[in-house]
């Protein structure tokens, strides 16, 4: 028998360190209550048909790198 930890258990040490997670689901295949709760965040979790990914990947990683630009970066430093 295959061994299974649920996503929300494997992720914890991740969200207890304040790491954000992104998850990215295929539909109809990925479950979205795990990754809701991978990710502890619904507005973290996104979902695309297969042939929409390769259009949607920018998207995603711009939601990202505007919350990283909105909360994590300090005020006042240039780069």
């Amino acid at each position: 028998m295959i061994s299974y930890t649920p996503l929300f258990r494997a992720s914890q040490p991740l969200r207890d360190r304040d790491i954000v997670i992104y998850a990215v689901g295929v539909r109809p295949y990925s479950p979205e209550k795990e990754l809701e709760d991978l990710t502890s965040d619904r507005s973290r979790v996104f979902f695309y048909s297969i042939d929409e990914l390769p259009r949607r990947t920018p998207q995603v990683l711009n939601r990202f790198y505007d919350y990283w630009r909105n909360r994590l970066r300090p005020r006042g430093n240039c780069v």
